[in-house]
């Protein structure tokens, strides 16, 4: 691998942490503008816009992410979906 392929691989897993990081902060957002709501529970944000951004993110694993642990990333792309109240089966 080029250091030039290698340094597109590591902006790959950056680009999948700060999706996710963008993803957390929008729950958080949701929570906060309803009320302690959770996203994950909207029939529509949840169900059809947040749930299938991270399922995809857990689908961008399959492919190359650099140095970075893919492990570590499914464990972070998991805690922002139960935090907004999207189950593991759901993704």
């Amino acid at each position: 691998m080029t250091k030039e392929e290698a340094r597109a691989a590591r902006a790959m897993g950056e680009a999948i942490e700060q999706i996710t990081a963008a993803v957390g902060s929008y729950a958080a957002a949701y929570r906060v503008r309803h009320d302690g709501s959770l996203v994950g529970n909207d029939g529509v944000l949840g169900d059809l816009g947040v749930a299938p951004i991270l399922a995809g993110l857990r689908e961008l694993l399959n492919g190359e992410f650099g140095p970075l642990d893919g492990a570590t990333l499914d464990r972070e792309i998991l805690k922002v979906a139960n935090k907004a109240g999207i189950a593991e089966e759901d993704l």
